[in-house]
């Protein structure tokens, strides 16, 4: 399943990418990346925790006129962003793996709808962090993960 049907996703991704910022793409579209038919709310999004990705963050969110006010990527930190058809879930950090072992494993897919690279979670990192979850959804995720 290509979970880059979108197309707000899709300009978000796009802007993120042209403006240098440091990510990975987590959760449910993760899990449509690996083969897995689920439904999703948003597309969630992990940040490297660094002033410059915060600075690359802001300048690709005003290309759609969303101001991050106070907002300083450190440990910890989420938040959901409206954008026309959902909401897009940045955090920079996620259960059981942290941003600097997922980038060194993350999946670089080709998505050929916006004609650019967008690293996805390694699988391996992706059923980690679910575990570490423990959510109902979560559960179903990794049954369906293991036996994609």
């Amino acid at each position: 399943m290509n979970p880059f049907y979108d197309p707000a996703e899709n300009e978000i991704l796009i802007s993120l990418i042209r403006n240098g910022v440091n990510f990975i793409v987590v959760g449910g579209a993760a899990v449509q990346f690996y083969g897995v038919e689920r439904a999703r709310p948003d597309i969630d999004i992990l940040l490297q925790a660094t002033h410059h990705n915060s600075e690359a963050l802001s300048n690709a969110l005003a290309e759609f006129g969303i101001v991050l006010n106070e907002l300083t990527l450190s440990d910890n930190k989420e938040s959901h962003l409206p954008n026309p058809y959902g909401f897009i879930h940045l955090m920079t950090s996620i259960s059981g793996v942290s941003y600097e072992k997922a980038e060194q494993q993350k999946v670089d897919a080709y998505v050929s709808s916006i004609n650019l690279t967008v690293p996805i979670l390694s699988k391996k990192h992706l059923i980690a962090s679910k575990k570490a979850r423990g959510e109902n959804k979560d559960i179903e995720d990794i049954q369906q993960l293991e036996s994609a």
